[in-house]
């Protein structure tokens, strides 16, 4: 075997919130923590969309719909915008996966980051069809998926999860002892 080279530049990274009819504020929260996170690991050389998603994407901010360097303006830009992200729409799992994969640059390292229950509403909706419409791209990425809210699909998030993972994000609260 030959030594795979490296794609040139820094990573491209997609960022999908679910923001359909079915999510609560809990869910939209542990969404805009996670998305700081992975906003506060990249760096100048990386770029990164984040959008809100129903049955379609709609950016979050004017300049999140496409790739855009990654700097503190923007990680406040998008923090601020999220924020303010309203619930609304049918769930269209593989829809909003494959446009946030166009949106990757294929002369780079790249990957779609999905933020949400993994429940599919419209569209497919079993873990076959999924991966059937997304294996009709013309070039794979890699997905990753965190599985947000009560109920969340992870056994689906985990099937598309190509390249990447799949893994439960939750709040963890302390209980209250009445005597205390």
């Amino acid at each position: 075997a030959t030594e795979v080279p490296l794609a040139e530049g820094g990573l491209d990274l997609a960022i999908v919130i679910d923001a359909s009819a079915a999510t609560d504020s809990a869910s939209l929260a542990l969404a805009r923590a996670a998305t700081g996170a992975l906003l506060a690991h990249l760096g100048a050389d990386d770029r990164v969309t984040v959008w809100a998603g129903a049955d379609t994407l709609r950016p979050v901010t004017p300049r999140s719909g496409a790739l855009t360097a990654v700097d503190a303006a923007l990680r406040a830009e998008v923090g601020a915008a999220l924020a303010r992200v309203e619930p609304g729409g049918a769930t269209d799992l593989g829809k909003m996966l494959g446009d946030a994969a166009m949106a990757i640059d294929p002369a780079r390292r790249g990957a779609v980051v999905y933020v949400g229950d993994g429940r599919p509403t419209v569209g497919e909706l079993g873990l076959e069809g999924l991966r059937q419409r997304l294996a009709k791209r013309a070039r794979p990425v890699r997905v990753y998926a965190l599985a947000v809210g009560l109920g969340a699909e992870l056994g689906i998030l985990g099937g598309l999860a190509r390249g990447g993972f799949a893994a439960r994000v939750d709040y963890l609260y302390p209980t209250l002892d009445a005597a205390t």
